[in-house]
Parts: C-alpha cells; sequence; structure tokens
C-alpha cells in the first residue's frame, strides 16, 4: 500500500470487507459500477459516462466532512480491491413535506456487477449501520424502489424494519426501512482491526 492509500486506513473491517476512505486511484472502478445498467434502472441520477464525471464525485465526496462517519464509503475486499460503495448520510426530504417530516439519516449501497450475488452487500449494511449508531444515530432508514427486491432483501437481512411505502423522500413513492439503535452498543473495530490489516 503507498503512502497516500496508508493515510485512508479502513475505519471498519467484516469477515471478508472492509469500508474505507475514496482516493482518486478508484476513478476509473467509480465510472465503471456507474455505468451499469441495473443500477441505472433504479438511480437513473447516478449515471456516469466519463471519467472526469467519476473523478468530480471522488472530489465532491473527500470535501464532506467524514467527522461523525457521514460520507460515501469504498466497499473492499480485504486486499484493497474495491467492489462497491456504502453510504451514511443526511436523507434528502422531498419538495413541500420540509414541515411535515423529521431529519433522518439513510444507509445505502451499490456494488460493481463483477461483485453481485456474493452477500458482500449484506456485510456492508451492517457495517453501515455499525457507523451510524456508534456515531451517535439511535435510528437509521433505508429508502428503496418497490421493484427493488435484492435491496429490499437486504433490508430484511441487516435486521430493518419495512415501515411501508411514502413519499417523504427523494420527491417519489420508496419502501421505508428502519433500524433502531439496540440497547448494547454495536461492536466498532477499531484500532486492532486496523492493525491486523497492516492498516497501521
Amino acid at each position: 500500500m503507498n503512502p497516500i492509500d496508508q493515510a485512508q486506513a479502513a475505519d471498519l473491517v467484516s469477515e471478508r470487507i472492509l469500508l474505507r476512505r475514496f482516493v482518486e486511484s478508484d476513478a476509473a472502478f467509480v465510472l465503471e459500477m456507474h455505468s451499469n445498467p441495473d443500477l441505472i434502472r433504479f438511480i437513473p441520477s447516478a449515471a456516469m459516462t466519463t471519467l472526469p464525471q467519476a473523478s468530480a464525485w471522488l472530489a465532491q465526496n473527500a470535501e464532506e466532512v467524514p467527522a461523525r462517519g457521514w460520507r460515501w464509503w469504498c466497499i473492499s475486499l480485504h486486499d484493497g480491491t474495491p467492489i462497491g460503495a456504502g453510504v451514511l448520510k443526511p436523507l434528502p426530504i422531498s419538495a413541500g413535506r420540509e414541515a411535515e417530516v423529521r431529519d433522518e439519516f439513510e444507509v445505502g449501497w451499490r456494488l460493481h456487477p463483477d461483485h453481485t450475488g456474493h452477500g458482500y452487500a449484506t456485510e456492508a449494511g451492517r457495517l453501515l449501520l455499525t457507523i451510524g449508531h456508534a456515531s451517535g444515530l439511535d435510528k437509521l432508514l433505508a429508502v428503496v424502489k418497490s421493484d427493488n427486491h435484492a435491496s429490499r432483501a437486504i433490508c430484511r437481512r441487516i435486521g430493518m424494519e419495512h415501515l411501508g411505502l411514502s413519499r417523504d423522500y427523494y420527491d417519489e413513492a420508496m419502501e421505508v426501512f428502519a433500524h433502531r439503535k439496540p440497547a448494547e452498543a454495536l461492536p466498532v473495530k477499531t484500532l486492532s482491526a486496523r492493525r491486523d490489516h497492516g492498516l497501521m
């Protein structure tokens, strides 16, 4: 791992994956992932067609304040190979609903098509819940298109409760899932996990 990547040490590690900060060298991967028709079908606004678009996305993400883990994370294998992206961030409230809907935070995930079907998104979802609850958020939401059956299944596998269909977010009808902080805090692998994986 070069000195630049060493500075972006992983923040959380599970059995097969880790969440790390994105770096400039991930641009080609980001472009491939956001060119996937299966992703664009459910999230048209995520579509990318050029490397400068991917670089701009990385630059924008780097500017966000990561103090509490609220950002886009690179889902990687333990050797650092990127396989997807996960997010913990404020949930956009639909226009006209601001006075009625309280501020909420969402978790989300997307994988490169070469790495779907192996349970990586489920592992990433659990890590994102860990980050969110460890940052002090008692409740986390996930919003999913009704016909995105794979993501709905992931929400259930990671222990999220289906609250139903709502137009409160993203200016469209979405299935909303919620996860509340357990009575005992979820374990966070910190310094020991980083040392185990040569990240310190």
